[in-house]
């Protein structure tokens, strides 16, 4: 969104903050559907906007009517969780359960991703990208996974990281 409103998402929760009270986007009139949104982002383009996404691959996204979102499911379910999301210069990347990897010239439009056939059991959990340096993504998830591409389409898998634990998140 903007400076002047928030959007919390968690499980069977969507809050927006406009003007500093939060009001449950869930029990609306026009409410998005009852759903777990484990990431959300802002939507850039919309004014107040944002885009959700959480269980079963749900994604949502809002446009400000004046005073709160109106929202409108996204395009069809991938089926699987997505758990994080991001956006880099000119894309969103979107990730989730059985390595999910998707990404999106406009977060509307939803291409799935090719993911290295090493990470398809893994729950991809968290991603980031680096805009200052080379512009590369990284994708992090259970049992250390780790995986980074230069563009949306083309994702390696990192094998410097030696771990048995869970990675939650990307921050630059």
């Amino acid at each position: 969104g903007s400076n002047n409103s928030q959007l919390v998402a968690g499980e069977s929760e969507l809050r927006w903050a406009g003007s500093g009270s939060w009001i449950n986007q869930l029990t609306l009139a026009s409410a998005p559907p009852a759903w777990s949104y484990y990431t959300s982002l802002p939507y850039p383009g919309r004014t107040n906007g944002f885009i959700a996404a959480g269980y079963g691959g749900l994604m949502i996204c809002s446009s400000n009517n004046g005073t709160a979102p109106a929202w409108t499911s996204l395009s069809a379910s991938v089926r699987s969780w997505l758990w994080g999301m991001t956006r880099t210069a000119d894309h969103y990347v979107a990730v989730g359960n059985f390595g999910t990897l998707m990404s999106s010239p406009d977060g509307i439009n939803w291409t799935v991703e090719l993911s290295p056939y090493t990470v398809t059991n893994s729950v991809l959990l968290g991603v980031g990208c680096n805009t200052n340096s080379g512009g590369y993504t990284l994708a992090v998830g259970t049992k250390g996974t780790m995986l980074w591409a230069t563009n949306s389409y083309l994702w390696f898998q990192l094998s410097t990281l030696s771990t048995t634990n869970d990675l939650y998140n990307v921050l630059y």
